[in-house]
């Protein structure tokens, strides 16, 4: 699959030494979770990314050439008790993620335009806690998983009202399906 990379991006990857990094965007409904896979903290495209130490580790990114809905797992440690909080507190179901691949340059920065290496929703979590961090273990489903679920709509003016309020269209169905129209040729005037 062709990759849009950034030539500073290519540059680094390139170079002698690799200074990978992985950022992680959690979007939850009253705040966003900015974390990555370094020591303290590092700005990137004006946000400020917590760091984890060792993030821990990312499960298994797979790109397939057939559709299909592959999701990811990341393993999440040193949390501290806010952040834990938020997790425990907040729905975060269905909710995005994002995960980045990033390069590093000789001073720590990250080169422009990480890549996007995953993007889904969140589904499951476990949480693992002692006194001063927690461990976050959290599924996170490809976008794709939305096909598989099953679309239950109907023709009906209730289905139709309780997603669009004010539409009436489906009120004149059985009026419709029991009316007899006579067609008539419009007249030709010469």
């Amino acid at each position: 699959m062709a990759r849009d990379l950034t030539a500073g991006y290519i540059t680094e990857i390139e170079a002698k030494v690799l200074r990978p990094a992985i950022f992680v965007k959690l979007f939850y409904d009253s705040a966003t979770v900015y974390v990555w896979s370094g020591y303290g903290s590092k700005d990137w495209n004006g946000d400020t990314y917590a760091g984890l130490g060792h993030l821990a580790s990312i499960g298994k990114i797979e790109e397939t050439q057939v559709v299909r809905a592959n999701g990811v797992n990341l393993f999440l440690n040193g949390f501290d008790s806010s952040l834990i909080s938020l997790a425990l507190q907040e729905d975060y179901q269905g909710r995005a993620c994002e995960i980045y691949y990033a390069v590093l340059d000789s001073s720590g920065a990250p080169i422009s335009d990480p890549y996007l290496i995953f993007s889904g929703n969140m589904d499951q979590k476990e949480i693992e806690d002692n006194v001063e961090t927690a461990n976050l273990i959290l599924s996170v489903e490809n976008e794709l998983i939305d096909l598989f679920k099953p679309r239950l709509s109907h023709y009906t003016p209730e289905d139709q009202k309780s997603r669009y309020p004010g539409d009436k269209g489906f009120d004149f169905i059985p009026f419709m399906q029991d009316a007899d129209i006579i067609w008539k040729a419009a007249d030709k005037k010469k």
